[in-house]
């Protein structure tokens, strides 16, 4: 089994590399980070970058918290958190050092000295049992309000669906969509609006901070499966919406009234989406065998320059947004020790 899905992975990658010519990236996958110290099974489940220095990152994944303040060139382990299996990191856009880490089935942790401590903040359920928080969000509009996603699967009722707190963290009231699987949260910068992405469901979006969720995205009927996997709005143009599913890209520019599938014939299993907050044409999209690259707004795609033949599986993925000339993308590594040394992996794309 594991012999045919690397084969599968590897002909994905090499149908990239042979299908599409480069648009203008020029770089290399490097890696500052190589996973020596923790279980081979490790997963790095979410890459953040702070929203005051490029330099300064965050890793998190099933053994705990990396964190660079160089670039990705080196990190350090985040002793004083400990091994707790983390799976959304958030950071305060109004004070950086103010970071959130959420974990599974341990609720959510805080720290206020960029990492050096952490505590547990009371996100529990109705049982009194610390909730799977799977992606949490800070929406700026017109506070801070932190929204925390919880993860379904197996996990009791109560436990389930989207919390929120307006008091830094201190304490939680429920948001909505209990029994929903979030896998995802999206906080618009330029307006209200906050995103939660249900798996099964499609995309659900909250109107001015409120407590009533819509349903604006809903997968297809027919395609199977009918995941869903992450969601992006365009920072120029809060219409513009991009949805990452199982079998494709979707977009919609009327703020999701509308849907139109991407035609590109590989485009599938869309994981993240990130826009360039400097010209929304630039756009770059992880798969789940690599990197692909627009730069007229999803008209076309590049996936040839941003390949890297052992990077089969990967997950966690941030972009740098240096300029309109460089930006820094990074992939996190999954357990895949026979293709690559896992880890965070760099790519530094020089020419847009």
């Amino acid at each position: 089994m594991i012999k045919n899905l690397t084969q599968v992975l590897f002909v994905t990658i090499l149908f990239f590399v042979i299908a599409f010519p480069a648009q203008a990236g020029a770089g290399s996958w490097t890696t500052g980070w190589n996973l020596d110290d923790v279980p081979s099974n490790n997963v790095i489940s979410q890459i953040l970058i702070s929203p005051s220095d490029k330099n300064v990152l965050y890793a998190g994944g099933y053994s705990g918290i990396r964190k660079s303040i160089n670039g990705g060139a080196s990190w350090t382990k985040l002793e004083n958190f400990g091994t707790h299996d983390v799976r959304t990191i958030a950071i305060d856009p109004k004070n950086t050092n103010i970071v959130y880490a959420g974990a599974a089935s341990e609720g959510m942790y805080k720290s206020v000295d960029a990492g050096q401590t952490w505590t547990q903040t009371s996100l529990v359920d109705q049982t009194g049992s610390m909730t799977y928080i799977f992606s949490a969000v800070i929406s700026t509009h017109p506070k801070n309000r932190i929204f925390a996603a919880s993860h379904a699967g197996s996990a009791p009722l109560e436990s389930t669906g989207v919390f929120v707190s307006s008091d830094n963290g201190t304490s939680w009231i429920k948001s909505g969509l209990e029994g929903h699987e979030i896998r995802s949260l999206y906080a618009d910068p330029n307006s209200k609006a906050v995103y939660a992405v249900d798996l099964h469901e499609g995309v659900y979006k909250l109107h001015n901070n409120g407590n009533s969720w819509e349903l604006i995205f809903n997968h297809p009927s027919g395609n199977t499966p009918n995941f869903t996997f992450t969601v992006a709005v365009d920072p120029k143009n809060s219409k513009k919406i991009y949805v990452g599913a199982w079998d494709g890209l979707y977009i919609s520019i009327d703020s999701g009234k509308t849907w139109k599938k991407d035609p590109t014939p590989w485009m599938g299993k869309v994981r993240d989406i990130t826009v360039s907050p400097f010209d929304s044409k630039i756009i770059y999209i992880r798969l789940h065998g690599g990197v692909v690259k627009s730069i007229d707004g999803g008209v076309n795609w590049d996936g040839a320059a941003y390949s890297h033949s052992n990077l089969l599986v990967w997950n966690g993925f941030a972009v740098a947004w240096n300029s309109l000339t460089e930006n820094i993308l990074y992939a996190g590594m999954i357990d895949n020790p026979t293709q690559a040394p896992q880890g965070v992996w760099q790519f530094t794309d020089i020419n847009n």
